[in-house]
C-alpha cells in the first residue's frame, strides 16, 4: 500500500440540506476506514452555514473550505498543501467545481490518482448539439482531466464520454445508491402531513420536485395536471421548489409558459426539507417531468417506498421503466404525460398494487444498497492505490 493513501473528496455542495448526497459520502468514508484509509472533505465555503456540515464537525469529521471562485493558483496551492499534509493519495472530485484544480494538481504530483464522479446531465435538453458543452468537456475529459477516472451514474453518460474519446479504462458506470439513514428530526407522518396541506382523502397529490423551472419541466408538469384534472379534478400538483426561485418566481414561470396562472388552488409549493420522505408518503404519484436528468434521486427515493412514478422517457431515467410502479411518457409530450399521470393513480386504486408494491420495493433495496455503491467505489479506489 502507497504511504499517502488517503482521500480527499472535494464537492461543490453547498444545498441547505444534505440529501441522499451527504448521507452516501459517510457511508462511503466509513468502508473505506475499515480499509485503513482516511476521508478528508473540501466543501465551497456557504457550506459552513448549512446544518448538515455543522453535524460533521461536531461528529469530528475532517472539512476544509475552498472557494471555487478564487483564484486558480490559491486553490491549486492550497490542494497541494492539504494533500501532502493529510498524506492524501486520492482525489475524487462531485459536481465539476473543482475539477480543474484537481486536474492541474494532478499533474503537479503525478502519484495522485484522480476520480471525477459525474452526476447530471445536461447535454439532453440539446440531444447533445450545444457546441459549448461539447468544448467544455473536451478540455476537461480530455486534455486537463486525460488522466482521471470518469465515474458516471448512468450508462449513457459513459458512451458519451467514450465518443468524446475517453477510453474504456477511464470511464465507468456504477449506479447510484440509497440511503436509507439520514439524520431527520421531527418525522410527519402521511395524515399528519396531508391535514397540512388540507388535502382530503379523496385527493390525489402528484409530487414534483424541482430546481430550476426549464429542465425540470415544471410548464410540462402544470399542462399535465390541467389536462388530467379534466377527466379527474381530485388532483393536486405539490411542486418542491429550489432555493435559487422564490415562489413569485415559479408563479411567474408558469404564467408565461402555460395556460395557468401559477395562482390555482389545486398547484400547493413547498419548501425543501432534510425529511424528504415526508412528502413521499404524502403524495400518491411522484411525477418527473425533467428536460434532463443524469440519475433521480427522487425516483429512486419513492420507488422504494412502493411509490408509482411518472417519468419523461430520457437517457438517464430509463433504468426506472422495469419496475412495475413506472409509467414513462415521451419527453414533453403534455398529452401522454397526462395519460400516464391517470394510469398511475388507477394503479394506486388496483386491487394487484400491494403486490406490485412490495416487489418493486424489495428490487430496489437489492439493486441500489448503498453498501453495494460504496464497495463498489471502493473497489476502484483499492485497485489504484496499491
Amino acid at each position: 500500500m502507497k504511504k499517502n493513501k488517503n482521500l480527499i473528496i472535494l464537492a461543490g455542495y453547498k444545498a441547505v440540506y444534505g440529501g441522499n448526497f451527504i448521507p452516501s459520502l459517510i457511508n462511503l468514508e466509513n468502508t473505506l476506514l475499515a480499509q485503513g484509509i482516511n476521508t478528508i472533505y473540501v466543501f465551497p465555503p456557504l457550506a459552513k452555514e448549512r446544518e448538515w456540515c455543522k453535524r460533521l464537525i461536531e461528529e469530528g469529521k475532517t472539512i476544509l473550505f475552498l472557494d471555487p471562485d478564487s483564484g486558480k493558483h490559491e486553490q491549486v496551492f492550497k490542494l497541494i498543501k492539504w494533500l501532502k499534509f493529510y498524506k492524501c493519495g486520492i482525489i475524487y472530485t462531485h459536481f465539476s467545481q473543482y475539477d480543474i484544480i484537481s486536474s492541474l494538481s494532478s499533474y503537479i504530483k503525478p502519484n495522485t490518482r484522480l476520480f471525477m464522479h459525474v452526476h447530471s446531465d445536461f447535454t439532453g435538453i440539446s440531444d447533445s448539439s450545444n457546441q459549448q458543452i461539447k468544448i467544455k468537456s473536451y478540455i476537461r475529459n480530455r486534455i486537463l482531466g486525460r488522466r482521471s477516472t470518469l465515474i458516471s451514474v448512468s450508462e449513457h453518460l459513459r458512451e458519451y464520454f467514450k465518443n468524446l474519446g475517453v477510453s474504456d479504462n477511464r470511464s465507468i458506470y456504477i449506479p447510484n445508491g440509497l440511503s436509507a439513514k439520514r439524520p431527520v428530526n421531527n418525522t410527519i407522518d402521511r395524515d399528519e402531513f396531508r391535514l397540512r396541506l388540507s388535502l382530503t382523502n379523496q385527493q390525489k397529490l402528484i409530487l414534483l420536485f424541482g430546481w430550476e423551472p426549464f429542465i425540470k419541466g415544471i410548464d410540462i408538469a402544470v399542462e399535465s395536471l390541467r389536462i388530467a384534472r379534466e377527466s379527474n379534478p381530485n388532483l393536486c400538483l405539490g411542486i418542491v421548489i429550489g432555493n435559487n426561485y422564490k415562489k413569485e418566481k415559479w408563479i411567474d414561470y408558469i404564467k408565461n409558459n402555460t395556460n395557468c396562472t401559477g395562482l390555482e388552488d389545486w398547484i400547493i409549493y413547498l419548501q425543501q426539507k432534510e425529511d424528504v420522505f415526508s412528502y413521499h408518503n404524502a403524495s400518491d404519484v411522484m411525477l418527473s417531468s425533467s428536460r434532463s436528468e443524469g440519475f433521480s434521486y427522487t425516483i429512486l427515493e419513492a420507488l422504494s417506498i412502493g411509490k408509482p412514478v411518472v417519468s419523461s422517457n430520457l437517457r438517464g431515467t430509463n433504468w426506472a421503466r422495469k419496475y412495475g410502479l413506472t409509467h414513462a411518457f415521451a419527453s414533453e409530450d403534455i398529452n401522454e404525460c397526462a395519460h400516464a399521470i391517470l394510469e398511475a393513480v388507477k394503479l394506486s386504486e388496483d386491487k394487484d398494487f400491494e403486490l406490485v408494491k412490495s416487489q418493486t420495493i424489495k428490487k430496489i433495496s437489492e439493486e441500489y444498497s448503498i453498501e453495494s455503491w460504496c464497495n463498489k467505489i471502493s473497489e476502484i479506489f483499492l485497485k489504484t492505490n496499491k
